[in-house]
């Protein structure tokens, strides 16, 4: 039940006890979870301060204080001095307090204090937990929010939480007193203990969009009107959080956003930010609420977050939030929590901010106990007391069928108001517009009035800037009633009315105040239908376990005359009574409260405000007031409209008074009243109207209400003309000529261009066609026609857009006519390098004969620079048609001296009448660049604000910075946002947008060190934040000594960089580089630096949580002359790789001495993982590098992680910062140097390992809903065994490392399975590898660059979308390193998680592709010994066998691919690929197969449908093996004729798949040969088995046999035919069992008592009871030699034990691995005995076992 019955149990235990004194009422403390009775023990006297002991930490009580009345300022300011600070209010007089262990508690009643307590757990503790399982699921999206007494320092929290185990996630939310954690939930009530958590809580903090514009309706066009209001939001801020970049999408935006979203476009954020303020500039009907307002636009509830910033940087005042990141459906409504109490903080702190938020579309939901609908609202952001929460209405005004309703947990009243949200008209992507429905699509339309109603009370108030609480108090209070009379769940206080707010504004409708009590005197006129008066104030945040979210609360009434007191509306909060009529009461829950007096009497009414409760002292608070008239009003047509002859529009109107009559509509043409319609029904509100087709400039709406006196027209006129069709079209290069059909009526035409961010006139004509002049032929321009007759202005045209690169210029304007294209030379230098300008400087100017025919005569050619006279030479050159040539004027010009020279030439032509062609100009700088004198820092303070997108020599007013990109994508900007700078403001960040291919860009510098050619010791410092950056190639700083000299790699900038969002200092040793470089380069007057940045997308924020941009800032680049300079240049051991460090290091380090003295006794030190220092003295250290080694070596530990600091420090040193190497960081890793190298995870983590941020890796057997199993055996890698993977994580599944230099060509290929979040943006998956052990990295691959490899639809090296089926990965290795290790990381963002990543089989071996072509028959080897033999057709693979020991002779296989419809026998599919093998000997033990087959015929077999009954694998990992054995003639390419012969099936568990490159190898065993297929055998796995055959043994016995086999899924069961054999050829039925035909598992035996000399071959002929059979596996028994009969069990080893059965006793055994190396021995004991093989890897093994009198060799696969 909802937490407002506590507070109807408050008001009545008050009330009831009319005999008991207050002072002895236990007033309860009204938490979430329930009332906690104090038992004031202050007032009492039985307060004991050793209760208090377990809140006790750091020498401070976390308790909660209990007062009998509210305490004053002076109380609380007195309390605070004695060591009580009052934190958080709790409904009941309570407050969160940190008590110092020095307060004298026997003092405390003095205050008022009654009651001094713990806080029991269960009230610390969500209610949420009560049934919450910790799921792989949706709920694994839920963190646990740690809310904490805002006394206690955040590290603090977050220490104790993690030696609770805890995981701290980090999130945006940084300014408030929680700690977002994931823990497991049997954690919880350890956290509730700890004595300053305050609350635990689940939360979940995913943002998604609400899915699911009306100016006329909302009356908004009396605002926008020109003769009205005339407001349109120019100067006004308002931000969008949503998912979408909209600057390149549409030009509605043109000019008027900041953008701040990483990501692609999307519709959804597109559609939003194009009802808030969409310019209408392609399509002047469709423009937003306030059309020249700038928008921020930010990536979801990155707009709040980054609120302070935007305030404080654009004076932003507004933001749309068309999103949640509550739950789904209702677990996700109605709870106020530690997000709402983060944005009613916020708003507390930037108190001109107004957030607005869409309500949710949960309306369709049903939230027992409440009726269908109602207790809906999203929890959270929606839910907050300070934010403006938006239900959406239909076009008729009824609710739409999913808005969510009130009320919210506490019973507060939400949504406060409602918009049109159904088929909603805005901006798509791909310059469009398009419906939409959803609260989404409500909200920006209350945002972009409020935007506007900024704009009206800046304009009233000499620009000062309106409280938000005003803006959301006029807009809920002038809003129109809708639903029951007065405020209600479904519509708020009613449905927008932007007329009347803007009203409310501008006739200052309004006070206030923080005074109480108060009074304030309105008059009423007569003939009122309606008075409203509304007091709301902007409350305190509130606790997230309080039961009531209100903290401050006033009483509003409103005396009437005739001294009648009218109280505020209120809601029955009951469920069965919610949709109740709300009545006159006391409010107790709500911050607005509104009266509402229906028919009021003319005179004077006093609005009284009265405080029951302000816990932390004055509130401001807001009244307003609106009076509703008798009477009609019409809303649209408003005025200046331009509507189109016989389009459909909506005449909209509100109307008071005689409300049984109905309605007459009328429009004026200019000369006469028509009449519309006489019978529009009385509740009616607008009405369809076709526009009639007469032309007039003075159109009218008249709407009268019938028999009354009540009536009214549009404000102003309107006008009614055609709207032009208009194709644009490229006459000529650099001309547009526009032409469209005649408008009936339209004298002349306006022209129309998109000037920045509007459209504006630029001529007109009385033709149909125009033709625009001078245009640039690489800019995309835009232009518009609208029709006028007289006085009658038509709308504009849709615009077209066009870039008039090219064309005949076959016209007669053209004649002649030649265009002064460019002025190619000089152009920008700068002083002392190679670009200097000199005295001399040469004029170069391109010119162009725009003209169908050659030139003739002559032309005069001019140029001028500054205000110099200006040089004309006369040219007689002629130019072809559309030719050009370039001049090289005679007259040179001095550009020496520095400074800014705009030069301009132009082409004089007679009779060329298009002169604005005839003009070029360009700037051209030559930049000073003074001798230098060092130190010499620049900050980038003096830069210019601003962005900086081509190529640029000499950014303005920072000269010495050049910024060279490679497309227009590349971006430096000067300022982005507060925080970005290491120092002061400015700082320069580079950066890519929008989102798109990998591009590069960089920032050149140019220092004069003329002074410092030689000797001196420089060094380049600089600092720069990472924004997000991968291992590009580009990522790096170059130097050079001069500006013609090759650039000299100086940095890596991924490799050093700090933390996301971090600076770090960077240090480049200039003579170090310089120096050493093949020829060596001097420093001189060009001396450059080269900060480089390869990326794709932006960056945003100046504190990135996330992993979502990309970028680098630089700060505070210094050069600088240093002495006595000392440094550590490297460590030279223990390697950084860590590859193959396990046991003894040397600790060895290289330092440089870069002055010309010897140093004496210089310490140098060093720690590793924080144990104690080591210090060495250094006895004499001469110029240059010396090596020193530590005395003592280190002991590493293998896969251990180590990290060293080491350091020197020498006092005369003025160098300091290359003084030490710190966190030198390294994992002791295996090297692995014997290929081919596969790690199954079977036994162990394979030295594997996993690193990163939020790191959800595990290594074990993965159970989730689609990562279920291993992709072979039961062991993988997988992101979170059970659950999702985390939020914001970055994470790394690291290797051991790799010799690969004996390859050619390696391979890697591994098992791979992934589910993401596939939407954008996205997560994503990769690969990377580092060819230095693990210092740097490099991403594996491209994308589709290998098989399966990277699919991201964007192009990006990543994965992305999902693939949830286990399959082979692989890609070809670029290097053959010795210290190669990989990595696989994961990412992903704060919105959904899902299952993640899964890796198993790594493989690793030089390249041998899987044979793809026809059938090839007769590959022949000869295969013996214990060595793979490969049968290749040419360089690709076919089959490999390895004979264990055994000698088959020449052996001939034949490989049969097939690329018809997969094949199906016995209601099984079979894979298109068999093979026949046919050895010359056969085996007398088990032989090892592997069976290539290719990802494609994989893949086809999966995809299989062309039989309805048959099973499809699921993936290629549960194939098995059938074995068909027949004649010769039987043994081939096809499955037809395979009858009569012997099937054995090889089932999935004996048969291992694994991955290889193209496709996979199927590894199984056979002891004898014939043709092999690939299937899944059904649905259980074991067909062609009738049934599923789990063993089947052969027991030597004294003079008899005794057969074993269980079996389960008996469905079809008959019995099993016993059969034996002496040859193993021909086989007799020696016995029969029947089947008990069961799904359970079944045990049978059979004895032959009669088995023949010598030896003895038993198979089981297994019936169906269709006839249908299968034969087992064959069992052989041997009774030549008495004493050697062996049984090995089980097999698979399952459990790391293996059991040795002999007739003879066993001496010992010996283990054999794939590769023919013994890697176990044993000794063994008597007749029975049991080896220990759990250390061993999974895979195949062949065991030999030795009696007395013989050997005996089996395979064993161990699992």
């Amino acid at each position: 039940m909802k937490k407002f019955y506590s507070l109807l149990f408050y008001s009545f235990l008050l009330f009831s006890y009319g005999k008991i004194t207050a002072q002895d009422i236990d007033i309860p403390v009204r938490f979430a979870a329930g009332n906690f009775i104090t038992g004031n023990n202050i007032r009492q006297q039985s307060f004991q301060k050793q209760e208090l002991q377990v809140s006790l930490f750091n020498n401070n009580y976390y308790v909660l204080v209990q007062f009998s009345k509210l305490p004053s300022l002076p109380v609380q300011q007195n309390l605070r001095k004695a060591g009580l600070n009052l934190e958080t209010y709790i409904p009941g007089n309570a407050y969160l307090a940190t008590v110092s262990n020095g307060f004298d508690f026997t003092k405390a009643g003095q205050s008022g204090i009654i009651s001094i307590n713990i806080i029991p757990a269960f009230y610390k503790i969500d209610k949420a937990f009560t049934g919450y399982r910790q799921t792989g699921n949706m709920d694994g999206q839920l963190l646990m929010a740690v809310s904490y007494y805002t006394s206690v320092n955040r590290s603090v929290v977050i220490e104790a939480l993690l030696q609770l185990g805890a995981l701290i996630m980090p999130t945006k939310f940084l300014e408030t007193d929680v700690v977002f954690i994931r823990v497991d939930t049997g954690k919880v009530n350890a956290i509730a203990a700890l004595p300053f958590v305050s609350y635990i809580s689940l939360q979940s903090l995913t943002d998604r969009p609400l899915n699911y514009k009306s100016r006329g309706k909302h009356a908004v066009a009396a605002l926008l009107s020109p003769s009205g209001k005339n407001l349109n939001g120019k100067g006004i801020v308002v931000g969008v959080g949503d998912n979408a970049e909209i600057v390149t999408q549409h030009i509605d935006f043109n000019s008027r956003v900041i953008n701040r979203v990483p990501f692609p476009f999307s519709f959804h954020g597109i559609h939003v930010s194009g009802t808030v303020a969409g310019a209408g500039l392609l399509d002047p009907k469709h423009n937003g609420m306030a059309p020249r307002a700038t928008i921020v636009s930010q990536y979801f509830s990155d707009i709040i977050t980054a609120a302070p910033t935007y305030v404080a940087d654009y004076n932003m005042v507004v933001t749309n939030n068309s999103y949640t990141n509550a739950q789904d459906s209702c677990a996700g409504s109605g709870a106020y929590d530690v997000v709402s109490n983060y944005i009613d903080r916020q708003m507390g702190e930037h108190e001109k901010l107004l957030h607005v938020f869409a309500a949710g579309n949960d309306g369709r939901n049903t939230c027992s106990p409440y009726p269908y609908g109602y207790a809906t609202i999203k929890s959270g952001y929606q839910v907050a007391k300070n934010v403006l929460t938006v239900g959406s209405v239909d076009t008729l005004y009824a609710p739409a069928f999913f808005t969510s309703r009130g009320p919210v947990d506490d019973g507060r009243l939400k949504p406060e108001i409602v918009a049109t949200g159904y088929r909603v008209f805005s901006t798509r992507h791909a310059l469009g517009y398009e419906f939409s429905s959803g609260t989404s699509m409500a909200s920006p339309i209350v945002a972009g009035v409020a935007t506007l109603l900024n704009e009206q009370y800046r304009r009233s108030n000499a620009g000062a800037v309106p409280q938000a609480s005003l803006i959301k108090a006029v807009l809920c209070n002038s809003a129109e009633d809708l639903g029951n009379p007065g405020p209600d769940f479904t519509f708020g206080f009613g449905n927008l009315n932007a007329r009347r707010a803007a009203d409310a504004i501008e006739n200052n409708r309004f006070f206030i105040s923080s005074t109480t009590p108060s009074a304030n005197t309105i008059s009423v006129p007569a003939g009122a239908r309606r008075l409203k008066v509304m007091l709301y104030w902007a409350d305190t945040a509130a606790a997230p376990n309080a039961a009531a979210a209100l903290i401050n609360d006033f009483d509003l009434t409103v005396v009437a005359p005739g001294n009648i007191t009218h109280l505020p509306l209120i809601l029955d909060t009951t469920p069965a009574n919610v949709n109740v009529n709300a009545i006159p009461g006391v409010d107790r829950v709500n911050n607005i409260e509104q009266v509402v007096i229906d028919n009021p009497a003319a005179g004077d009414y006093d609005i009284h405000v009265n405080s029951f409760a302000l816990p932390y002292g004055p509130q401001e608070y807001i009244v307003t007031y609106q009076v509703d008239m008798n009477g009609v009003t019409v809303e649209y047509p408003f005025g200046d409209e331009k509507l189109v002859p016989g389009e459909k529009e909506f005449i909209r109107w509100n109307a008071y008074g005689d409300e049984a009559n109905k309605f007459t509509l009328e429009y004026f043409d200019g000369t006469s009243w028509h009449l519309i319609s006489d019978t529009v029904p009385a509740n009616a509100q607008s009405y369809e109207w076709e526009v009639p087709v007469t032309l007039s400039n003075d159109y009218l709406i008249r709407v009268s209400r019938n028999a009354s006196v009540f009536s009214d027209q549009s404000d102003f006129s309107f006008s009614v003309i055609g709207q032009p069709l208009v194709t644009a079209t490229v006459p000529c290069e650099g001309y547009v000529q526009l032409s469209w059909p005649a408008i009936s009526g339209a004298t002349n035409y306006d022209i129309w261009q998109l000037k920045a961010d509007t459209m504006a006139i630029i001529g007109n004509t009385t033709s149909l066609t125009y033709i625009i002049p001078g245009l640039n032929n690489t800019t995309t321009y835009w232009f518009g026609v609208s029709a006028n007759s007289g006085t009658v202005n038509g709308r504009r045209s849709i615009s077209k857009s066009v870039i008039p690169a090219t064309g005949l210029c076959s016209l007669t304007v053209f004649d002649n006519n030649m265009k002064a294209v460019s002025i190619n030379a000089p152009v920008t230098g700068r002083q002392f390098t190679s670009s200097a300008l000199t005295a001399t400087e040469q004029i170069r100017f391109t010119i162009k004969n725009l003209d169908n025919a050659a030139t003739s005569g002559s032309y005069d050619l001019y140029y001028k620079i500054n205000n110099d006279p200006a040089v004309m030479e006369t040219v007689s050159t002629v130019i072809a048609a559309m030719g050009s040539i370039q001049y090289t004027f005679a007259t040179t010009a001095d550009f020496s001296a520095p400074g800014i020279y705009q030069v301009k030439a132009w082409v004089k032509r007679t009779l060329d009448t298009q002169v604005l062609d005839d003009t070029t100009m360009v700037t051209v700088k030559h930049l000073a660049n003074a001798l230098l004198t060092l130190p010499v820092l620049d900050d980038f303070e003096n830069a210019l604000t601003k962005d900086y997108i081509v190529k640029t020599i000499g950014l303005d007013s920072i000269d010495r910075v050049d910024f060279n990109a490679n497309t227009t994508r590349g971006r430096a900007r000067t300022f982005v946002n507060t925080g970005f700078s290491r120092s002061g403001n400015k700082a320069i960040t580079l950066d890519q947008f929008p989102v798109g291919a990998l591009n590069t860009d960089s920032l050149w510098m140019t220092y004069n060190l003329g002074n410092y050619s030689g000797g001196q010791q420089l060094r380049l410092d600089f600092y720069y934040k990472n924004h997000g950056n991968e291992n590009h190639p580009n990522n790096k700083v170059w130097i050079r000594g001069s500006d013609t000299s090759p650039w000299v790699l100086a940095y890596d900038l991924v490799a050093n960089q700090a933390a996301l969002g971090d600076y770090k200092h960077g240090i480049i040793n200039i003579n170090d580089v310089l120096d050493t470089v093949l020829p060596a380069q001097p420093l001189s007057s060009s001396f450059q630096v080269k900060f480089a940045h390869q990326g794709f997308t932006s960056a945003n924020l100046p504190d990135p949580v996330l992993d979502q941009d990309d970028g680098y800032t630089f700060d505070d680049v210094g050069i600088r002359e240093v002495v006595n300079d000392i440094g550590i240049t490297r460590i030279v051991s223990p390697s950084i790789t860590g590859c193959g460090n396990a046991g003894s290091n040397t600790v060895s380090v290289e330092i440089k001495n870069y002055s010309s003295s010897t140093f004496i006794n210089v310490p140098v030190y060093y720690n590793v993982n924080g144990g104690g220092n080591v210090m060495e003295t250094i006895a004499a250290l001469p110029p240059g590098i010396t090596i020193h080694n530590f005395a003592a070596p280190v002991n590493l530990v293998l896969n251990t992680d180590y990290n060293f600091n080491f350091w020197v420090n020498e006092p005369s040193d003025t160098y300091n910062s290359n003084d030490s190497i710190l966190n030198y960081n390294f994992r002791v890793s295996p090297v692995v140097s014997s290929f081919p190298y596969l790690q199954g995870f079977e036994s162990d983590a394979g030295s594997w390992y996993s690193k990163g941020q939020n790191s959800s890796w595990q290594w074990g057997t993965p159970a989730k809903t689609i990562i279920n199993k291993a992709a072979n055996g039961t062991k993988a890698w997988v992101t979170g065994l059970t659950g999702n993977y985390n939020n914001n994580e970055l994470s790394y599944l690291y290797s051991p490392c790799f010799n690969l230099s004996g390859l050619t060509q390696p391979v890697l290929s591994f098992s791979h399975i992934f589910r993401l979040e596939d939407a954008t943006p996205a997560d994503y998956t990769w690969v990377e590898y580092s060819t230095n052990g693990g210092v740097t990295w490099t991403r594996l691959g491209t994308n589709g660059g290998g098989i399966n490899w990277y699919n991201d639809p964007t192009g990006k090296h990543q994965w992305r979308p999902s693939l949830r089926t286990w399959h082979v990965a692989s890609v070809n290795i670029p290097t053959t390193g010795n210290n190669v290790r990989f990595r696989f990381v994961m990412s992903g963002d704060m919105a959904f998680n899902f299952e993640g990543v899964g890796i198993d089989d790594i493989h690793v071996f030089d390249k041998a592709l899987i044979y793809a072509g026809t059938p090839i028959t007769g590959i022949t080897q000869t295969v013996s010994g214990t060595n793979w033999i490969h049968f290749n057709s040419g360089a690709t693979r076919v089959v490999s066998m390895n004979a264990n020991g055994d000698d088959l002779g020449s052996t001939t296989v034949d490989v049969y691919p097939y690329t018809g419809p997969v094949r199906v026998d016995y209601n099984q599919y079979y894979l298109n690929r068999n093979i026949v093998i046919r050895p010359a000997n056969q085996p007398g033990t088990d032989i090892s197969v592997r069976f290539y087959f290719t990802d494609a015929e994989a893949k086809s077999l999966l995809a299989a449908n062309n039989c309805i009954i048959c099973t499809v694998t699921r993936d290629p990992y549960e194939l098995g093996v059938t074995k068909f054995s027949g004649t010769v003639a039987q043994e081939n390419g096809t499955l037809a004729d395979n009858a009569g012969g012997v099937h054995t099936y090889i089932l999935p568990a004996n048969t291992e798949i694994i991955p290889y490159d193209n496709g996979y190898y199927a590894e199984f065993p056979v002891n004898s040969f014939s043709e092999f297929w690939l299937n899944n055998g059904g649905p259980g796995g074991i067909n062609p088995l009738p049934v599923n055959l789990l063993h089947f043994e052969a027991i030597k016995q004294a003079k008899k046999v005794l057969l074993q086999w269980s079996t389960e899924n008996e469905l079809n069961a008959d019995k099993y035919l016993v059969e034996r054999s002496t040859d193993g050829i021909l086989y007799s039925v020696i016995g029969s069992v029947t089947a008990l035909n069961n799904n359970q598992k079944n045990n049978y035996s059979f004895i032959d008592l009669q088995p023949a000399a010598g030896l003895n071959y038993y198979r089981l002929k297994m019936l169906d009871r269709d006839a249908a059979f299968r034969y087992s596996p064959v069992r052989r028994i041997n009774f030549n030699n008495a004493g050697d009969d062996i049984t090995v069990y089980p097999n698979p080893v399952v459990d790391g034990k293996l059991f040795i059965a002999s007739s003879a006793s066993a001496e010992r055994a010996l283990l054999f691995d794939a590769a023919g190396r013994n890697v176990k021995s044993y000794k063994l004991n008597g007749s029975y005995n049991t080896l220990d093989v759990s250390s061993m890897a999974k895979g195949t093994y062949q065991l030999k076992i030795f009696t007395a009198n013989s050997f005996y060799t089996q395979r064993i696969i161990i699992q």
